[in-house]
């Protein structure tokens, strides 16, 4: 009987780190990426660049500063392991950027001028 006890917590215990491990697998792991493209402003540069990005799944622009001219873009790390396709957008319409490391979301925002937040429906339209 002690054995039977034994082998039922065992097995209970297996099946929580399987579902714990499962449930953790199932959620959306996006980051953060912040990317200054050099001269950028809403009238000249914003829609071009936002329309490259928009092509690629697992990219969403959340946010523009146009004082620092960076575009905030959350990425889905399941569908975009790395910015490979983040550079090659970029890249594919010359335009000039960095991709501003250890910068966070909320650093740009509380140092930004003009901040304007982007909606999924309106990403090519800061306004």
């Amino acid at each position: 009987m002690k054995h039977l006890y034994t082998l039922v917590a065992f097995i209970a215990i297996v099946g929580f780190f399987s579902f714990s491990a499962n449930a953790q697998q199932t959620q959306t792991q996006s980051t953060e990426v912040v990317i200054e493209v050099t001269g950028i402003v809403y009238e000249r540069g914003y829609p071009e660049v936002a329309g490259s990005l928009l092509l690629h799944d697992g990219l969403e622009i959340v946010g523009f500063c146009e004082s620092l001219h960076v575009i905030l873009i959350k990425v889905d790390r399941s569908i975009q392991p790395d910015d490979a396709e983040i550079i090659d957008a970029l890249r594919s319409i010359n335009a000039p950027f960095y991709i501003k490391e250890g910068a966070t979301f909320s650093q740009v925002i509380d140092n930004c001028a003009n901040y304007y937040t982007i909606s999924s429906n309106d990403s090519n339209d800061p306004h």
